[in-house]
């Protein structure tokens, strides 16, 4: 089908489960067992999405064998929606979306780049896990809170700025990103790291503008090139 040779797309207008189906199809992933034993994949890269509204209604847009999943909420990017569309190399996410949900995004492992809207407020769990190639990112401003998992294994990622309006950052959330050099946390009154949220990173700078810090002791971990985080007040020299 001609769908199916289409490597750049913007879409507008309500998407229900079954065109969420379809632009899986299109970008390397697939709705169920059929699609991979009739080799429907197709060959898309860059999806825009800033003109769409997710909507619930049609069946599902990916059965793994243990679940259907559906369209749960016209405010978020749903469980395991982008899972595994592994030819998206840019993704332009929908402008009214409060919330990335489990998986939503994980394991497109081409993805390069990815613009999430000011109205985004919660990325949830492994939901940029294992996007191997994700370089370019910008965490929106309204940011409150960043799941366990959410970027493990993001291995391109380089940099990455934390929105002063970010409580807590998750176990294991940016695990494994072994490039990670830099990260810039904007000012805030407090925040909460958790277990291993930066450990076995690339870490060398780490800027903290915080009143209160709390992070687990493992946080860092294997961070072999990290020496030092800057904070507002000074300097803290690792020993």
């Amino acid at each position: 089908e001609s769908k199916f040779k289409i490597t750049q797309l913007k879409v507008k207008g309500k998407l229900n489960s079954d065109d969420i189906a379809t632009l899986r199809r299109m970008a390397g992933g697939y709705r169920d067992t059929t699609d991979m034993e009739m080799g429907l994949i197709g060959v898309l890269k860059y999806l825009d999405l800033s003109g769409v509204s997710i909507v619930s209604g049609g069946s599902y847009y990916m059965d793994n064998g243990d679940r259907k999943y559906k369209v749960t909420g016209s405010d978020r990017i749903c469980n395991s929606m982008f899972w595994g569309c592994g030819n998206l190399e840019t993704l332009v996410l929908p402008e009214n979306i409060t919330l990335i949900d489990e998986a939503g995004i994980s394991s497109c492992t081409n993805l390069v780049s990815v613009t999430i809207p000011n109205s985004v407020t919660s990325i949830g769990v492994a939901a940029f896990n294992s996007c191997r190639s994700l370089k370019n990112i910008k965490l929106p401003q309204n940011l409150t809170s960043i799941g366990s998992d959410a970027f493990h294994s993001c291995e391109s990622l380089e940099s990455i700025t934390i929105p002063g309006e970010i409580a807590v950052v998750g176990n294991y959330a940016f695990y494994y990103c072994s490039n990670l050099k830099k990260v810039v946390f904007e000012e805030s009154e407090s925040i909460d790291i958790g277990y291993n949220a930066f450990a076995s990173t690339g870490l060398s700078e780490i800027y903290l503008n915080q009143d209160s810090i709390t992070f687990d002791e493992n946080a860092f971990a294997n961070c072999k090139n990290l020496t030092d985080f800057v904070f507002s007040s000074g300097y803290l020299e690792l020993q």
